[in-house]
């Protein structure tokens, strides 16, 4: 009887810890100006065999969440490469998902004009996965035939 309920209880334990993966990451800032054209990206990679669910939340420089307009292609915030996009009208700035070894990308344009910082999270079902993104972030600005940007370090290159 001892070693059935031993059985059991490790059978329960494995199984519990495949339902759902989840990790998070700080953008430490990002920048946009009309004034001065700029521009930052985010470029978001699923380094897993399986598809995972992001929640991107952006802070102004007063602590606010950005609100786009619900449009991954025209509106202040844009979604490449990306599916299942939507902008709540509450919680998290956007959410999307990125297939399994794919990258996807999201702007955010000169338009909205502020700065501030940001954080991803990500989800899994049925997985055990401890990391399964990377990120990379990038201010651009583009003024005639001269461009010039600098890189934004998400988790020091690191998956998370």
């Amino acid at each position: 009887m001892g070693r059935f309920c031993l059985l059991v209880f490790l059978f329960l334990m494995s199984s519990t810890h495949l339902h759902a993966a989840s990790g998070n990451v700080v953008i430490p800032h990002f920048y946009t100006s009309n004034s001065s054209n700029l521009y930052s990206f985010f470029y978001l990679s699923n380094i897993s065999n399986v598809p995972v669910d992001v929640e991107i939340t952006f802070y102004d420089k007063t602590g606010a969440i950005l609100r786009g307009n619900n449009d991954a292609s025209t509106g202040p915030i844009r979604g490449y490469e990306v599916t299942n996009y939507a902008e709540p009208p509450v919680g998290a700035t956007a959410t999307l998902t990125i297939a399994p070894n794919a990258t996807s990308r999201l702007s955010l344009r000169a338009s909205l004009q502020t700065a501030g910082h940001g954080v991803i999270k990500w989800t899994q079902t049925n997985s055990s996965r401890r990391r399964a993104m990377v990120a990379q972030g990038r201010v651009w600005s583009q003024s005639g035939s001269v461009s010039q940007g600098y890189a934004i370090v998400i988790n020091n290159g690191k998956p998370f």
